[in-house]
């Protein structure tokens, strides 16, 4: 039979137990040693012992010799009459294809085989019942096999799978994976309440190397309230609020912890961590508020010196919110004499230009004189050159100090000392001079503008 050129299939079990049987085989080319040979004269019991196996067991007895008879074969059969294992195309969707293999009787090719072709483990680990990693699968067998993990009528004994799995995917550092599972674990809802105090403390562990620090304590603490002695719980809360510098509730966590465990090193050191940023915090502070003090002072001495020159200053008016004005400054020099920053507003096209340092002596019409030097291009926003210095075109308004909303018109040949002398203006909080700017070329939009507002 082994001779003729035509291809026999014959099943496993068949193959397995038929040669021994009928010794198509001769055992003679057994090794001594080999179990099977010893086997082979035992047909009788083994029949009867597989008659009281069950499905499951017999099936995985099979594979097993299956693959020993493969490796046998491959070892001493001359190479002409080598026997390779094929997968029955029918059963090649089923997750017991691997222990319903048939064996095709004909001659090898020349080309070499794979050393792992036939290892008895490797073809061991294909099999979802045996493998490590499954994979992806949309087979309902599969899924079915599955859920048998999880389909125990104990919700304790569904949360430890799900720990389990959790444990798994940790240790293969799949942190997002293993979060999943150990909230599926809480999901089934267990009874046991040190149980749920693992599976937050486990999941917060996760969200740590994650650097989710907020999750991470919010699971420690819930982790606490189902078990107040759970030390890893307390461990790694205070970890969590060192990275995010909660150090008030790092050291409440501390002293609550160490009080329980005395002698936990890492709670010590947290401690001792917090104590030292919560020091260097607190000189921070003090550093912080002895600067605002002395800036508030600063100011109240610079209010005072400008109330008694007569200058009206107005703190009800909010600061200006114009990026460069955001640079101001006011000082007094050697000389006695006071330096402002000035804003020219253009409403017109909602342009400004900051002056930052403007000595009282100096007219508005020379600070204008600088914005529009006729020696200089016109602005980029001002197309049609309706803004120019060296006529009348320009007029100038303030704010006026006793009325809302109300701009008063000025002469600009007005120093800036007289400017701030008048009973009408006022200067903001933030010593600031705010003058607005609009041109009598600009006829449409200066005759609105001159009917919306108010004149003096």
């Amino acid at each position: 039979m082994l001779l003729s050129p035509s291809v026999l299939f014959v099943p496993v079990d068949a193959v397995v137990f038929g040669f021994a049987c009928i010794q198509i085989m001769p055992v003679s080319i057994l090794p001594s040693s080999h179990p099977t040979k010893h086997m082979c004269g035992q047909i009788p019991f083994l029949r009867g012992l597989v008659t009281l196996m069950p499905d499951y067991l017999v099936l995985f007895v099979l594979f097993v010799l299956e693959c020993s008879f493969s490796q046998l074969v491959q070892k001493h059969v001359p190479r002409p009459f080598r026997m390779r294992i094929m997968v029955d195309p029918a059963q090649q969707h089923s997750h017991w294809s691997v222990l319903s293999r048939t064996f095709c009787m004909t001659a090898d090719s020349d080309q070499p085989k794979s050393s792992n072709a036939l290892d008895p483990w490797k073809i061991l680990e294909s099999h979802p019942a045996f493998a490590t990693d499954i994979g992806a699968s949309s087979d309902p067998a599969l899924a079915g096999l599955q859920a048998l993990k999880y389909e125990s009528e104990d919700p304790d004994a569904n949360a430890l799978s799900y720990k389990d799995e959790g444990n798994y995917h940790y240790k293969r550092k799949e942190f997002s994976k293993a979060i999943d599972s150990y909230s599926g674990g809480l999901r089934a809802k267990p009874k046991d309440m040190n149980l749920v105090a693992v599976l937050l403390t486990n999941r917060a562990i996760c969200h740590w190397y994650l650097r989710n620090y907020r999750s991470c304590i919010l699971d420690c603490k819930a982790a606490l309230v189902a078990d107040p002695q759970h030390q890893k719980a307390y461990v790694k809360a205070v970890e969590a609020c060192l990275a995010l510098d909660k150090i008030r509730d790092c050291l409440e966590l501390c002293e609550l912890g160490l009080t329980k465990f005395p002698d936990c090193q890492k709670l010590t050191e947290a401690h001792t961590k917090a104590r030292q940023k919560q020091s260097l915090s607190d000189q921070a502070e003090i550093a912080k508020l002895k600067a605002q003090r002395e800036e508030e002072n600063k100011q109240l001495t610079t209010f005072k010196l400008i109330t008694d020159r007569g200058i009206q200053i107005n703190f009800r008016l909010p600061p200006v919110c114009v990026p460069d004005a955001a640079d101001a400054r006011f000082y007094v020099d050697s000389s006695n004499h006071l330096h402002w920053s000035l804003l020219f507003m253009y409403p017109e096209f909602g342009q400004t230009d900051f002056l930052r340092d403007v000595i009282e002596d100096s007219t508005v019409l020379e600070c204008l004189r600088l914005v529009f030097d006729p020696s200089q291009p016109p602005p980029a926003w001002d197309t049609e050159q309706l803004y120019q210095f060296g006529d009348d075109s320009l007029e100038v308004y303030f704010e006026d100090s006793t009325v809302s909303q109300k701009l008063v018109s000025f002469p600009a040949e007005l120093t800036v000392k007289q400017l701030t002398k008048r009973k009408d203006f006022c200067v903001r909080r933030d010593l600031l001079i705010v003058i607005h700017v609009v041109s009598k070329r600009s006829t449409k939009f200066y005759q609105r503008w001159k009917d919306e507002m108010r004149w003096y």
